[in-house]
């Protein structure tokens, strides 16, 4: 972080308009990055043509599409910032958003990635308060990396496509020894599903998020989880029709003696100390995600009785 030159690096497939809405906003920035990267995930529309030729961002064009990890880790490599702000095209900045952030890694040096909270609904009169707090993990939707601590851990994890490759990112950057913050006053508003997969990546969801849990997360998180993606298995199978959801189990069996060896490389390798420490903010996470998952549920069958009288 010796200059802070900023690298952003944002990931296309069929999303150009809302990528010139992101570098629309980024021209509003208090902190002009040092390049901006726009990489092209084979979107086989006309991306590329209306992409291309713009003097405020350079652009990659991928052959393949390797998903959203892929996708940064291609524009990471072509970087040349002392950080990188990974995001997607459907995030809008305030013109403070990067210095926030900023901000925050600069006070810490023991911080990898800084976050902001991102609105889901725009809300020009929010104003965060002045607070860093350490978090498990966030979504990669938004995030400034320290780029030395990004190539050290070997980037987004490759196995992984789609969903989960952030809080990948995330618990191996907390067993290295670094930290993860979300910076509550860097605001930033995101166009829920501008630019995701949607419900008809169940089975992504639930491959990854096995296969990250199975990987460096705790015995008792593992099997815990396990038991959440079994019923989402079943629900989001018969409910949802979506046989799919079934491979999520099998692709980890299959793949279960390279996963537990990653698993004796990065958490094994790890501190005691930062395991403890990624295992005490999981479970805050987790505790959460259940307190959300439950209201969700609740709501939605308020809202069923109400359209059954």
């Amino acid at each position: 972080m010796s200059g802070d030159r900023i690298s952003v690096v944002v990931v296309n497939y069929r999303s150009a308009e809302e990528v010139e809405g992101f570098v629309a906003s980024l021209a509003t920035s208090d902190i002009t990055p040092h390049e901006v990267i726009v990489v092209d995930n084979a979107s086989g529309d006309d991306s590329v043509e209306r992409l291309s030729g713009r003097d405020d961002l350079r652009l990659i064009a991928s052959a393949l599409n390797t998903g959203f990890g892929g996708g940064c880790n291609l524009g990471a490599a072509a970087a040349t910032g002392d950080l990188i702000f990974i995001s997607n095209p459907d995030v809008r900045l305030r013109p403070d958003t990067l210095t926030a952030l900023l901000r925050a890694l600069r006070d810490d040096p023991k911080l990898a990635i800084a976050c902001p909270d991102l609105l889901g609904a725009p809300d020009p009169s929010y104003v965060g308060k002045r607070y860093d707090e350490p978090v498990a993990s966030m979504a990669g939707a938004a995030m400034l990396v320290d780029a030395a601590a990004f190539t050290a851990l070997g980037g987004f994890d490759d196995h992984i496509f789609l969903y989960s490759e952030d809080a990948d990112l995330c618990y191996r950057t907390w067993l290295s020894g670094r930290g993860v913050a979300k910076v509550w006053d860097a605001i930033g508003d995101h166009l829920a599903h501008g630019a995701g997969g949607g419900r008809q990546w169940s089975h992504e969801q639930i491959k990854n998020g096995l296969y990250v849990f199975l990987k460096l997360r705790d015995k008792r998180s593992i099997v815990r989880h396990g038991g959440r993606m079994a019923v989402k298995t079943v629900v989001r199978g018969v409910r949802g029709r979506d046989p799919r959801v079934l491979t999520a189990w099998w692709s980890n069996a299959r793949d279960l003696p390279s996963t537990l060896r990653k698993r004796h490389t990065v958490r094994g390798g790890a501190t005691p100390e930062d395991r403890a420490r990624l295992d005490a903010l999981c479970l805050q996470h987790d505790y959460w995600v259940r307190t959300h998952y439950r209201r969700e549920v609740l709501a939605s069958a308020r809202r069923k009785l109400r359209l059954g009288r």
